[in-house]
């Protein structure tokens, strides 16, 4: 059983053990109890923590990018106590492999926000890594109130952002400093962009303060998608063989 096995386990097993204390099922108690203490001894071991957040966990991880250049590392732990162990696994990553030409993209990255360090983490790593490219797909509707998520925007959204849609408040927290001129051109290209996305095409509003101060509307041209991943096949066919 792995550590994160084991603490969904763990609760449900603990749910069951207040249960046989009240019905002062003793013999069973102790028994479940037993059982309980060496699941957690067995899970939690060095060993297999060690292959949570330990240079021998990334070898998969490693093994792809030599393969075929590229590694996509698939959870499902938001939402669950399990959740602690994604920016450990992260901070770990960027240890080991920063040094290399990498670049990390990281999806729901919102949900990050809940621990609060893991933001800083992520906003300083390129400066930490000079090789490193960090981008994060920022989900703000149907989230928790997190305290952090206003803070992981600032960090992500100050210079440069693609932008698809918006909830209230990140409006109001990207467009905090800048001109009405600027709020009102936001929200005037992504309705645009609502639209194009309507009607099949691809859009989306671009935020890059080098390169203009005011957001711009960005089509994808038709075929984009289908070229991208005639590229990627061809590269992944290229790793393997």
């Amino acid at each position: 059983m792995t550590p994160l096995c084991i603490i969904a386990t763990g609760l449900k097993d603990a749910a069951g053990l207040l249960r046989l204390i009240r019905e002062r099922r003793r013999e069973e108690y102790r028994a479940s109890l037993e059982a309980w203490k060496k699941n957690v001894e067995e899970g939690f071991s060095e060993e297999k923590v060690e292959r949570l957040v330990g240079e021998d966990g990334l070898e998969p991880v490693r093994a792809s990018l030599e393969r075929s250049g590229m590694a996509i590392v698939i959870h499902d732990l938001t939402g669950t106590l399990h959740e602690l162990f994604l920016p450990l696994f992260i901070a770990n990553l960027l240890d080991e492999l920063g040094g290399e030409d990498l670049f990390l993209a990281v999806d729901g990255a919102s949900y990050l926000s809940r621990f609060g360090w893991p933001i800083d983490m992520l906003a300083s790593a390129p400066e930490e890594h000079e090789r490193l490219r960090v981008a994060c797909y920022i989900h703000t509707e149907g989230l928790p109130d997190y305290q952090g998520l206003p803070d992981l925007m600032r960090a992500f959204f100050s210079e440069r952002a693609a932008i698809f849609d918006l909830s209230p408040q990140a409006i109001e927290t990207l467009c905090e400093g800048k001109s009405a001129a600027f709020r009102a051109s936001l929200l005037r290209l992504l309705e645009e962009a609502a639209r194009e996305r309507l009607s099949g095409n691809m859009a989306f509003v671009l935020y890059d303060v080098v390169r203009a101060p005011m957001p711009e509307l960005v089509k994808v041209k038709a075929g984009f998608f289908s070229r991208l991943k005639a590229r990627f096949r061809a590269r992944k066919g290229g790793g393997v063989g």
